[in-house]
């Protein structure tokens, strides 16, 4: 990560540019297969059981599975913020939760292998926090989770395939 100074012009087009962005993110993404718009059991699922106050930059993020975005906002909607951290009134951190991955599954009418590459997916992109210390490795036991909000993502870089995050909002 850089640190740049900008004028008040410069910063102004950066974030007409971002905002560019963000507007072709969304539209990539309701142009993909499969998202909410196009399929019925996705969108019961993201209905009746995801949050829908999320930030736009999650759209952009490069999932390779189609369910991760769901998964995360499945994981948000249940999960309870981190009493320390949410003084600020932005959401940081949540507290640790049981996710039981095989219940996902029948709630979102899919396999349990797409909900296991989802919820691989959103650990390796540093969207959530998993220890499962006691259990073995190819257990079926519900997964101890935290989740960062995405109140605090700071942007995502495509190259490295990484999320950054700034925990001083």
């Amino acid at each position: 990560m850089v640190q740049v100074y900008l004028s008040k012009s410069k910063f102004e087009l950066f974030k007409k540019m971002s905002d560019k962005e963000i507007v072709k993110a969304r539209k990539r993404f309701y142009q993909k297969k499969l998202n909410h718009c196009k399929s019925v059991s996705l969108n019961d699922f993201y209905q009746n059981h995801c949050e829908h106050n999320y930030n736009p930059i999650l759209l952009d993020l490069n999932f390779h599975s189609h369910f991760s975005f769901y998964l995360y906002l499945f994981i948000k909607k249940q999960s309870v913020p981190y009493s320390l951290f949410s003084d600020k009134g932005v959401n940081t951190i949540s507290q640790q939760m049981k996710l039981n991955l095989t219940k996902v599954a029948i709630l979102g009418e899919v396999s349990r292998n797409t909900i296991k590459k989802s919820f691989n997916e959103l650990v390796k992109k540093g969207l959530i926090l998993h220890t499962n210390i006691s259990a073995p490795r190819r257990s079926n036991q519900p997964k101890i989770v935290m989740l960062l909000y995405d109140d605090i993502i700071l942007g995502y870089e495509k190259l490295e395939d990484k999320v950054y995050f700034d925990f001083n909002k």
